[in-house]
């Protein structure tokens, strides 16, 4: 099938490739125009027990649906409670009250509030209450904006719609700064393996392509579906890495098959397509299978990443398999136009192969003649490396996945520090439904005063609010609380007289059917101790009352245990989906088995690296990153969907030439050195050019998009070297002719997509 489409290639190639420049000229129009269909956000569960508590809490009891908040430094020398200071501010936000989707705008010259004042004197900040959700909010952010006169203040706004736009136009940046740093360092490092400009320039010609096609139809499909900002960072990094590897691998077969077949271009586009064309399709096959799993999830954020990894991988083999032949076609020998003077020429590089004298060749040889050792040394770095993953800690984003100088990152932890219970993710939030009759009723609220002292006493609980825990001067009674809440006849003679002018306080703490508890915790976000307090509230619900439990702690829960419950599933169905396509590819039953294990070990090696990056904060000067203390709770399942095909990659290619060989000697150390030897120097140059890539993106800002690099860098670092030029030939050598055992039976069911010339 491949050999027929190599011919077909060669001699439809016109018309191949102004089919191509067709697409290439739409794709131009609409491609620049992704960003504006992209959303932020992604990390909700709707149906999750924290997202229906806080929404049933927002509606019910006169919340907000979205906040935003202003910080202001007064000038040094003057405290932020200055009535002229504080008369500037409320000028300041006095505007925003007329804006349309506002509820409330707070100050502390509007309320009085002192916890609008830090503890030193240095910051005040305003409040902005809004009748919109998160995202609705942020994209009416400018407009809202706009209504803010601060004059000289020094003012910063914060909150989630302000992180998420943000998060957009850093994003956006990031992006812009990684593609000026991989597309030059690409082509020098392709000017030196192919010697040529010519030979050079296509790889990068068919990436770039991929990509424009690619972000061209998720302006389509995000006119219809909601897509994550982040899909364009995963489509370019994808697309760039993949993109240029595939035509690395063409190109460079079709220069060895053009040398071979002393000039005959359509016997060498056939035979091209024919091998490196097929080891292409089955490599992008698997990719597309990791990229696949990303579908299977809940979460819009990771489902748009699964969706662009799809759609890049698809568009790099299709121009890879049809575009990149065509255009080899017509150029034939002419690919080796515009040489690099002082490099060593193609052809000399070609009659070394099988002399036995190359590094790859020799290195083969001395790992083959001490498989054990080798196997049990590399095991032990790989495990080594990967042990810190045991104690990984899962987080979701906040402002600190923004560069740590960011106004909005600066302002949300200067608010969460000085201001307690304002931003902070401790605190913890409890819907109480009485099972029986009115919350107002006697037993129930005699129920409520006793759920609540029993909550008071945990040493987590540094303070609570509820309808039964008023901020009185003297605090009421359990009866007293009763004759406050019933609507029987008690005597109001008994309530201290300050109470009536807490009305407004009672209706945002409880109402006929359903009353809420605000409890200020001390929990470290993301820690083990706040699961196990959170499990705690969970599994300890009063007999009287359904409970449901908020805040962004439980919300982390709820977003990680769903995620991770999934998680098998995907696992599953990507190594069996692999082994399959594998096991058809390669007609053995032990290669597919022993290529998803070495896959599993670069994985975890990849895990271990990032917690000792990011959670633990190792090398964060080097890298320019503020460490969090936890993992993005995402960041394993997207490093899960990409890296599972990809790190397969050098491998498919790598075997692919071990199985050429082995079916002309059915020598398996044979095959297995000289397979090593025609792939060594190719595939080093292509893994170095993945991880320019990838390393690009890990100076990005956003922390995700830096992890993503680092941990795409991280693999395909260990693929290519300790794994592809030791475990591979160690493994292959211990296991003998048994790598190409398939029964009988199961090869006659298989279909052949040997090359057939």
């Amino acid at each position: 099938m491949f050999y027929k489409l190599g011919v077909f290639s060669y001699r439809a190639r016109w018309w191949i490739v102004a089919a191509w420049l067709c697409i290439i000229v739409m794709a131009g129009v609409f491609a620049p125009q992704a960003n504006g269909v992209l959303k932020s956000g992604g990390f909700n569960l709707p149906e999750a027990e924290s997202i229906k508590a806080i929404n049933d809490i927002t509606e019910r009891f006169g919340g907000y649906r979205a906040t935003i908040m202003a910080l202001f430094t007064p000038p040094s020398g003057t405290r932020a409670d200055d009535p002229t200071y504080m008369a500037q501010v409320d000028a300041a936000v006095a505007g925003a009250k007329e804006f349309k989707d506002i509820k409330a705008v707070l100050t502390y010259g509007s309320t009085g509030d002192k916890s609008f004042i830090s503890g030193d004197g240095k910051y005040t900040y305003a409040l902005f209450g809004f009748v919109t959700d998160v995202d609705a909010t942020e994209q009416n952010l400018a407009s809202f904006e706009k209504t803010l006169k601060p004059g000289n203040l020094d003012m910063r706004l914060t909150g989630l719609p302000v992180i998420y736009k943000q998060v957009n136009e850093v994003s956006q940046t990031d992006l812009e700064q990684a593609e000026k740093i991989t597309l030059p360092l690409a082509l020098i490092i392709l000017v030196i393996v192919f010697r040529t400009l010519v030979a050079a320039a296509m790889p990068i010609i068919v990436a770039m392509c991929s990509v424009a096609t690619t972000l061209a139809m998720i302006y389509f499909l995000g006119q219809t579906v909601d897509l994550s900002i982040f899909v364009l960072n995963i489509a370019t990094v994808l697309g760039l890495g993949i993109g240029i590897d595939y035509s690395l691998f063409i190109v460079n077969r079709f220069r060895e098959e053009l040398h071979k077949r002393d000039g005959d271009v359509e016997s060498a586009i056939a035979a091209t397509v024919g091998s490196a064309g097929r080891a292409t399709f089955f490599s992008g096959l698997t990719v597309l299978i990791g990229m696949s799993s990303l579908l299977l999830f809940q979460f819009m954020a990771l489902r748009s990443m699964g969706i662009g990894g799809v759609l890049v991988v698809l568009m790099s083999v299709l121009a890879s398999l049809s575009m990149l032949p065509a255009i080899l076609s017509i150029l034939g020998h002419r690919i080796d136009s515009l040489k690099v003077p002082f490099l060593k020429r193609t052809k000399d590089k070609l009659q070394e192969m099988g002399t036995g004298n190359s590094f790859w060749h020799k290195l083969a040889e001395f790992v083959m003649r001490h498989p054990i050792k080798i196997i049990v040394v590399v095991l032990a770095i790989l495990v080594l490396v990967g042990s810190p993953f045991w104690r990984v800690r899962f987080g979701e984003p906040q402002a600190d996945i923004l560069p740590k100088d960011n106004p909005a990152r600066v302002a949300f932890e200067i608010i969460g520090q000085n201001f307690p219970g304002s931003a902070k993710s401790s605190d913890v939030y409890l819907l109480v439904e009485a099972k029986n009759g009115k919350m107002t009723d006697p037993e129930n609220v005699t129920a409520l005063v006793n759920y609540t002292n029993q909550l008071i006493k945990d040493k987590q609980v540094k303070g609570i609010r509820s309808a039964v825990n008023l901020p009185l001067p003297t605090p009421l009674t359990q009866e007293q609380y009763v004759t406050l809440l019933g609507i029987y006849g008690n005597d109001p003679s008994k309530l201290p007289a300050q109470v009536a002018q807490l009305t407004p306080v009672l209706k945002s703490l409880i109402d006929n059917q359903k009353a809420v508890i605000k409890l200020d915790t001390g929990i470290e976000y993301a820690s083990a101790d706040a699961r196990q307090y959170i499990n705690s509230l969970r599994g300890n619900k009063p007999a009287n009352f359904n409970v449901l439990i908020s805040g962004e702690q439980p919300a982390l829960m709820d977003f990680v245990d769903k995620m991770y419950s999934d998680f098998p599933i995907a696992i599953l169905l990507v190594v069996i989906i692999t082994y399959i396509t594998l096991l058809i590819m390669f007609k053995s039953v032990l290669l597919p088995l022993k290529a998803v294990v070495m896959t599993a070990l670069s994985l975890s090696a990849s895990y271990g690296a990032l917690v000792w990056l990011l959670q633990d904060g190792n090398l964060s000067t080097l890298l320019d990153f503020k460490p969090t203390g936890y993992v993005e709770s995402m960041l394993p399942i997207m490093m899960f969907g990409i890296l599972s095909g990809l790190s397969m990659d050098y491998e498919v290619f790598l075997l692919t030439r071990i199985k050429e060989v082995y079916d002309e000697t059915k020598n398996n150390t044979k095959s297995v050195a000289l397979g090593l030897e025609r792939t060594g120097g190719i595939i080093t140059s292509a893994a170095l050019i993945m991880i320019v890539v990838s390393a690009a993106f890990a100076t990005a800002d956003i922390i995700i998009i830096k992890a993503i690099g680092i941990g795409m860098a991280l693999a395909v670092f260990i693929d290519a070297t300790i794994i592809r030029a030791l475990l591979v030939p160690a493994t292959m050598k211990l296991i003998g002719d048994w790598n190409w055992w398939i029964p009988k039976a199961l090869k006659r069911l298989l279909p052949d997509v040997n090359i057939k010339h």
